[in-house]
């Protein structure tokens, strides 16, 4: 029998923490919001920006728009995102939905289980769709960077879901078993496997899932594609495939990532820059290579695991919890399915979300560190000042946002502001000078 929520003083604490994590992004997000509000590019942005080009008054004022076009839509995402997951809760949606299913159509967890978190995926992707559509039809249209169809977008939604529904059904099915079969130290087998399983992506996205996607073909250019391989020769980057992707298909915006595992690498250059000068390509790419020499893939992936790993031994702490359980309107009678994994991974999803933001701080303040690291790789190679105008030009062709709030900064970027890099290389160049 599901149980309201309304009184549980349980519950009500969790909303209280989460609504005050809502409210305190709320609060940075509006600090950021300020800043596009400023109409005169400001006088340090011009002298980051005056050994790499030049950004015109009407360029600045398209970026402030385009900017805060993107933050209002991401502050009624948030808002809806959030809404919509607290009335789930004190409507007992999600009690509702399981004993519907494990009652109505399988008493069998694996099945059940899976059916709910279809069924739970259902439910929100009318309004994820809704966003969507309005993201990339309305908003990146209307400042000129959208290139999708209808047919491709429709397509990219069947294929992600089909994706997600794959790749998702084995990951739980393996983490139900384990839960089932591994006793009290369960937590330590499922992290493992969820970093193989984030390993094992690693390894084949570029052979398996860009490809049904996006057309990979080796780069057209020859001179440039020889410059990239001399490059990776030098400096014993063990380049397997360099690719060209048809990116422009969906956007306008640019970039550029390599991707594998081991000694098998694959560079993929977004088409859309491909009409850079050939020494920005090359720049780019050094700063890639950059994080392959620093381990930086590595570490995060490594600081993921340690993240995982103590998420899940807290869950397993609060496993048997019953009055946690009970309090979101789950029962634990044998005829509603008793403890469920899936269940309980869902209402300690709801106790961890506000924790999990200071985790989110710590991986920006290393990946920032491991951009600013790339940079001086790629700087030590003699590619210093191409990566800065490669950095400002990829900026400029996407209307990125130049003025940030320091705040905003640190708690939301995994890159640092593009004046900041460029800034930072023109330091080393004085420092070897």
């Amino acid at each position: 029998m599901v149980q309201s929520v309304f009184g549980s003083t349980l519950v009500q604490v969790i909303f209280l923490i989460n609504l005050i994590k809502y409210l305190l992004y709320l609060y940075v997000d509006l600090r950021q919001k300020k800043c596009y509000e400023i109409e005169e590019i400001p006088k340090y942005i011009l002298e980051a920006y005056k050994d790499c080009g030049e950004v015109s008054q009407e360029e600045f004022k398209k970026s402030q728009s385009y900017s805060n076009s993107k933050m209002v839509f991401g502050l009624v995402n948030r808002a809806v995102t959030f809404l919509v997951n607290w009335i789930f809760v004190f409507y007992v949606v999600y009690p509702l939905v399981w004993e519907s299913i494990y009652t109505r159509i399988s008493s069998n967890e694996y099945v059940s289980s899976l059916l709910f978190c279809g069924v739970m995926a259902l439910l929100d992707y009318p309004i994820s769709l809704a966003f969507d559509v309005y993201y990339t039809f309305v908003l990146e249209e209307k400042y000129g960077f959208n290139n999708s169809t209808w047919k491709i977008f429709i397509m990219d939604q069947i294929k992600s879901g089909l994706l997600v529904g794959i790749l998702g059904t084995i990951l739980l099915t393996v983490m139900i078993y384990i839960a089932n079969n591994t006793g009290k130290y369960f937590y330590v087998y499922i992290a493992i496997v969820q970093f193989a399983f984030i390993f094992i992506i690693s390894i084949i996205y570029p052979i398996i899932i860009v490809p049904i996607f996006n057309k990979l073909t080796p780069i057209e250019n020859q001179e440039l594609s020889e410059k990239i391989s001399s490059l990776c020769r030098e400096v014993k980057f063990p380049l397997k495939n360099l690719y060209q992707m048809d990116a422009s298909l969906r956007s306008n915006h640019g970039n550029a990532f390599f991707s594998g595992a081991f000694r098998s690498k694959s560079i993929i250059l977004f088409d859309t820059i491909l009409d850079f000068p050939q020494d920005e390509i090359v720049a780019i790419i050094g700063h890639e290579i950059g994080h392959w020499k620093n381990w930086d893939n590595y570490k995060l992936l490594f600081f993921s695991f340690i993240q995982t790993f103590a998420t899940l031994f807290i869950f397993h702490l609060t496993f048997s919890w019953d009055e946690l359980y009970l309090a979101f309107g789950f029962s634990l009678s044998p005829e509603s399915g008793g403890r469920n994994l899936i269940l309980s991974l869902l209402v300690f999803s709801y106790v961890m979300s506000p924790f999990g933001s200071i985790v989110g701080i710590l991986h920006s303040i290393m990946s920032q560190r491991c951009e600013y690291m790339a940079d001086e790789y790629s700087f030590n190679l003699g590619l210093g000042n191409s990566l800065a105008r490669s950095l400002f030009r990829l900026s400029k062709k996407s209307s990125s946002c130049m003025i940030f709030d320091p705040i905003y900064s640190f708690i939301h970027l995994s890159h640092p502001t593009v004046s900041d890099r460029i800034v930072n290389l023109k330091k080393l160049a004085d420092k070897e000078n």
